[in-house]
């Protein structure tokens, strides 16, 4: 049990998706598993399909709580783990068969805190799991993750895709209540991290429902990104100022999403977002470390704010329409 596998996957009005998840992590190539399933008090028959797992896998743990959110959920996870490393799936996503075990196979080959792999966005409840089969493997110092993480480039913002040493979540936790809760968070594990290895296998499936991203409405817990963006200025940017460009990349990227979610201008100009916009456009423009989509993000930002978010819009409405005739 010296490498027991914690996979915290919390749960909440997931009933349709739940069963492609944890099946997923049953059948793993890797079995010393520490299944946490994570009931955050859903009303429909998420419960009763995680009691029937434990029921029929010794591997797995329900855990029935009070409705608290995304990060109250993981944190419960993280509190009852018992393994040595740790991992976080989202329940309406799921893994390659071998996601696990090219995870810790590379972490301990490498001696890394941190392993990453690719993910991959998907519309299908059952993705065929022809996965891009990229052995390639990077490994990094926590200043040089967080820059590739801020570029967007390589490595997500996201606490999926990625496994732990157990240790790096001793003072940290997922804020209560937050949007972009892994933003809050994931900067600090690879901050106390020594090593970080990225492989360019693509493991990990994360669902998005038919429309969703064009239909994404703008709401005031969407500002929490930019909150999240600031302090990870103050705790990180301003003690290592090679990362302030990979910042104003990450910067105008969040900003951008504000205004395709058309934000109200009350918030972009009222609250100098526009001018944070001004501000940083140009060193992204001309950033060559940034990606082509970012700086065309930074370029389309001269227009001003209103065309600025009906041009993404009608973007990101023409990638869907595209995704579904492929599928």
């Amino acid at each position: 049990m010296e490498n027991l596998v914690s996979v915290i996957v919390p749960i909440y009005k997931v009933e349709a998706y739940l069963k492609n998840c944890v099946d997923s992590i049953i059948r793993q190539t890797y079995s010393v598993l520490e299944i946490i399933l994570v009931d955050d008090g859903s009303p429909d028959k998420c419960g009763q399909i995680c009691d029937d797992y434990a029921a029929q896998d010794k591997r797995v743990r329900v855990i029935h709580k009070k409705n608290g959110g995304l990060s109250d959920a993981r944190n419960v996870g993280i509190d009852v783990a018992k393994g040595k490393y740790i991992t976080f799936i989202d329940s309406d996503d799921y893994v390659a068969e071998d996601y696990v075990e090219v995870l810790l196979k590379s972490m301990l080959s490498e001696k890394a805190d941190i392993s990453i792999c690719r993910l991959k966005a998907t519309s299908k409840l059952n993705e065929d799991l022809k996965w891009k089969k990229n052995d390639s493997v990077a490994v990094y110092s926590s200043i040089e993750a967080l820059e590739k993480m801020l570029y967007a480039r390589e490595l997500s913002t996201s606490a999926c895709g990625r496994l732990f040493r157990i240790e790096l979540f001793e003072k940290v936790r997922f804020p209560l209540g937050k949007y972009s809760e892994d933003l809050f968070t994931i900067y600090k594990t690879m901050l106390n991290a020594n090593k970080i290895v990225s492989i360019g296998r693509e493991a990990y499936f994360y669902y998005t429902r038919p429309g969703s991203i064009t239909n994404e409405q703008f709401s005031l817990r969407h500002l929490d990104t930019l909150e999240a963006l600031q302090i990870i200025r103050k705790d990180v940017v301003n003690d290592y100022p090679e990362l302030l460009p990979a910042y104003k990349n990450q910067m105008i990227e969040a900003l951008a999403r504000l205004l395709k979610m058309n934000i109200p201008e009350e918030y972009y100009i009222g609250n100098g977002l526009w001018d944070e916009i001004k501000k940083y456009r140009i060193t992204v423009m001309l950033d060559r470390k940034a990606s082509k989509r970012v700086r065309a993000y930074a370029v389309l930002m001269f227009v001003g704010p209103q065309f600025t978010g009906i041009i993404m819009r009608k973007y990101y409405e023409y990638k869907w329409r595209k995704s579904l005739k492929s599928t």
